[in-house]
């Protein structure tokens, strides 16, 4: 699943990438949140942290680390994303 939101609303676009999954019986979940994977240079953000976090999801559900991963966007950013990966 996937959700959208504005500013601030980090909370609302997990929620709604959550969906029906939100209660799945006995699923192990991480985070992969933007923020983790940043990298600056010359106090700039590199582009690529949500490629990267999202890279990290995928590694860790191909090799049975978890069942679903949580891919999220800096809540500070002007749209906050959320992506639900699943096995």
């Amino acid at each position: 699943g996937w959700g959208l939101a504005g500013a601030g609303g980090l909370a609302q676009a997990i929620n709604r990438a959550r969906g029906d999954h939100s209660h799945a019986p006995h699923a192990t979940e991480r985070c992969f949140a933007e923020e983790d994977f940043q990298a600056s240079c010359r106090g700039r953000v590199k582009a690529a942290a949500s490629v990267r976090a999202f890279m990290a999801a995928v590694h860790a559900l191909r090799h049975g680390e978890i069942d679903r991963a949580l891919v999220t966007s800096h809540a500070d950013a002007t749209t906050t994303t959320a992506l639900l990966l699943t096995r």
